[in-house]
């Protein structure tokens, strides 16, 4: 099988593999190896935790992490969200990872209540996200797989050669969020990457 992905300039020819808590661990430890992250909160959320605190439901194919900072470095972040990738790369995972504002993940956790929180909530609030990204291509075989383009579903800024804000995060996340609380798949349970023992039975 050949096997090409690249979110803009950052690509692999490794295919990855369902995420595992060896290699949560591992790209965890080499992170901190790289940079300081004392100005973050660093979370993994989604379907991969929700695992790790429930391995009887559907293992998902990707690890989503977020880094929470209102105003980031753009160069260190950029390099953060980089080097996670890559990171990903490494072990044969597949990282979702993005830095948001503290009420971006604030959002996050009301939507844990089964419910979208109402539109005056927004107001005042920083509904700013990081991506290190704008096209996704997945290519297996010579045959595109999938491809996907943020700027058709954001307006964006660049901010930072390979950085780019986006003012909030869209309502078909919302709508996949709810779905999965809603229905019990999903708990609302993130892990705080900075604070656990990664003590978990899988």
């Amino acid at each position: 099988m050949e096997f090409y992905a690249s979110w803009d300039n950052i690509s692999t020819k490794t295919a990855w593999y369902r995420p595992s808590l060896h290699a949560l661990i591992n790209i965890w430890k080499e992170l901190n190896s790289k940079h300081n992250l004392e100005n973050y909160e660093v979370y993994l959320a989604g379907g991969f935790a929700e695992y790790l605190h429930n391995p009887t439901i559907p293992l998902t194919w990707d690890m989503d992490i977020c880094f929470v900072n209102d105003n980031p470095n753009y160069a260190e972040i950029k390099s953060i969200l980089d080097d996670v990738q890559k990171l990903g790369f490494k072990y044969k995972s597949l990282v979702d990872v993005k830095c948001v504002s503290k009420d971006i993940w604030d959002y996050f956790e009301y939507l844990h209540n089964g419910e979208a929180p109402p539109k005056d909530w927004w107001l005042g609030k920083n509904k700013t996200c990081y991506y290190n990204w704008i096209k996704f291509t997945k290519i297996i075989d010579g045959v595109v797989e999938i491809e996907t383009d943020l700027s058709k579903s954001y307006n964006f800024i660049k901010v930072y050669d390979g950085l780019y804000k986006i003012e909030g995060m869209g309502d078909k996340l919302e709508k996949k969020v709810l779905d999965k609380i809603n229905s019990n798949i999903y708990k609302g349970i993130n892990v705080n990457l900075k604070t656990t023992d990664f003590n978990f039975v899988t």
